[in-house]
């Protein structure tokens, strides 16, 4: 038996382009969010390091204190990942040298 996929539902704008409610903005956002986070992969720390031309773990984590690389934690005590856009955006920038 073939499988049906479901047909995405979008949210009607109401006159002016603004979504129908308020609820429906937050959907919409939430939704936008949620498909922004699935396009970028979120790499280790390792991984970055790699990519950077092998500097070592210190120079890693003393870039994420001093803010020129942010990192995205799900919960507390989780490993710090970077997003593969912030890894890029650091690589453009050409400011890996200490």
């Amino acid at each position: 038996m073939p499988e049906i996929e479901p047909s995405p539902q979008k949210i009607k704008p109401a006159r002016g382009g603004r979504p129908r409610s308020p609820l429906a903005a937050t959907i919409a956002k939430q939704v936008e969010t949620k498909s922004e986070l699935f396009s970028d992969p979120l790499m280790s720390l390792t991984e970055f390091r790699l990519a950077a031309g092998g500097i070592s773990y210190s120079h890693v984590r003393r870039l994420i204190a001093d803010g020129k690389i942010s990192v995205w934690r799900p919960y507390k005590t989780a490993h710090q990942k970077i997003r593969l856009s912030e890894i890029r955006r650091f690589l453009a920038s050409g400011v890996n040298n200490g």
